[in-house]
């Protein structure tokens, strides 16, 4: 089975789900858009807590020309995050990227 979301701008500027009228929850942290030089890395602070096994990840990443996700994989030209813990995740931008310009972390947590 297939379940398709639709989302929709209301005119106030909020998004809501047209489909089941669920709106997807905020996410405990959103780093922004981050800018790593080649081959750096960063450890960024959430301080969500709890337990980092209920903890939901998302990488995005952003070219320069604007899209997203248009980076796929794990090597030495994509961004990466690890070492999560209960107060931090540390990002890495790898040696040879040249496409992914910025970096985007939101980590959302469930009971």
């Amino acid at each position: 089975m297939v379940t398709l979301w639709l989302v929709r701008r209301q005119p106030t500027g909020v998004q809501s789900a047209l489909y089941n009228g669920a709106p997807f929850p905020r996410p405990a942290y959103d780093s922004g858009w981050r800018v790593l030089d080649q081959g750096a890395g960063e450890e960024l602070t959430h301080n969500i807590g709890g337990n980092v096994d209920s903890y939901v990840v998302d990488l995005q990443c952003k070219t320069v020309s604007g899209d997203i996700n248009k980076v796929v994989g794990i090597s030495e030209s994509v961004y990466l995050w690890d070492q999560l813990t209960t107060s931090t995740i540390h990002i890495y931008r790898g040696n040879s990227d040249v496409t992914a310009a910025r970096i985007r972390i939101r980590i959302w947590m469930y009971n």
